[in-house]
């Protein structure tokens, strides 16, 4: 059973040629940035996601 360390919303910040960068405003965030693949999205770049951390 897995257990949930954290979440953290992230905002869209930039889109480079192949990605999109998430990032945090906060300067404790425990993720700063996420790079997703624009190709992993499927054409929808959401302006905030939600990354959760789980354990097992």
């Amino acid at each position: 059973m897995s257990k949930e360390i954290f979440k953290v919303v992230l905002t869209k910040q930039k889109e480079t040629k192949g990605t999109v960068v998430y990032g945090s405003d906060k300067d404790d965030a425990p993720i700063p940035s996420v790079y997703i693949k624009k190709h992993a999205l499927m054409g929808v770049h959401p302006e905030t996601i939600t990354v959760t951390v789980e354990s097992e």
